[in-house]
């Protein structure tokens, strides 16, 4: 049984090809929190054949660390694995990076109903990248809840404890509003007491210029900000966060908005106790990339 008293991982694998690698990085980042990791599977429609099947393999992944506890859902995945998390008030979900056949498939994928729904930090792993990761790219936009979205990513990695070459970057229409997005980006770099941040800005359209970014930095880990479209948008586009996920090279971290504000009371009473830095911290060559 898991304690109330250790933060819960949700582990939500859908028993497919790299489940074995999403069930060890919810273990390492359960261990990192000194929390408890828990296996979650969903069934749409569960008789005793298929209960008895889904536990069996479970427990064989299980076995393989340590013995975590597994839970069976009955529903949609995306709901059943909400509302358990909520239930337990779990801390963390890990999910695998897996992309829609098409927009049907879409509106009823588990990452997006995830991010419509739950305000539970989200991390979206990628079969066959090394984990824990090391140097997180943050992206950022003009907006607020993005710039608290980056605060609390970095203070989740900063409890997991690993190590980390920061990469903040924002994209920008024409070349003209560099100077700004650049002030942004070192106010934003204060904010987080990030040490040496590399400071990144790219012409173009937010998708393209994150995931050129992300090769150009060597960057093994995306953390952005969610906020989900409402109405018909939401269901014909999803949102930028959840693209993000299925096309990323790279693990990607999504901090919905409720969770980014959060994370705004405890990060402004310790900035608002420490002593300003003598200097802003040294950063890299800003670049601008087409």
């Amino acid at each position: 049984m898991t304690s109330r008293h250790r933060p819960i991982v949700a582990v939500a694998v859908d028993l497919g090809p790299g489940s074995e690698e999403v069930a060890r990085a919810g273990a390492s980042i359960a261990q990192a929190l000194a929390g408890q990791a828990v296996l979650l599977h969903s069934i749409a429609a569960p008789t005793v054949a298929s209960y008895d099947r889904v536990v069996s393999r479970l427990t064989i992944l299980s076995r393989l660390h340590d013995d975590m506890p597994v839970e069976v859902l009955s529903g949609p995945p995306a709901l059943s694995i909400h509302d358990w998390v909520e239930a337990v008030d779990a801390a963390v979900i890990v999910v695998a990076a897996r992309r829609p056949a098409n927009r049907i498939e879409r509106s009823f994928a588990t990452i997006d109903g995830l991010l419509r729904n739950s305000s539970r930090l989200l991390w979206v792993v990628r079969p066959g990248q090394p984990f824990p990761p090391s140097r997180p790219l943050f992206a950022v936009d003009s907006s607020e809840s993005s710039s608290l979205a980056v605060l609390a990513g970095n203070d989740h990695l900063n409890r997991l404890g690993w190590s980390r070459e920061p990469v903040l970057v924002t994209a920008v229409d024409e070349a003209p509003a560099r100077s700004e997005a650049h002030a942004r980006l070192r106010r934003l770099s204060e904010r987080a007491h990030l040490e040496k941040p590399g400071l990144r800005l790219a012409l173009g359209a937010p998708l393209n210029a994150i995931e050129r970014q992300l090769v150009a930095d060597r960057c093994d880990v995306l953390v952005a900000g969610s906020s989900v479209p409402r109405g018909w948008n939401r269901l014909r586009f999803g949102s930028v966060a959840s693209e993000l996920a299925y096309r990323a090279s790279c693990h990607v971290l999504l901090i919905p908005e409720p969770a980014a504000r959060c994370y705004q009371a405890a990060h402004t009473e310790r900035t608002e106790s420490s002593e300003p830095p003598a200097a802003l911290p040294p950063t890299d060559t800003v670049a601008l990339h087409r």
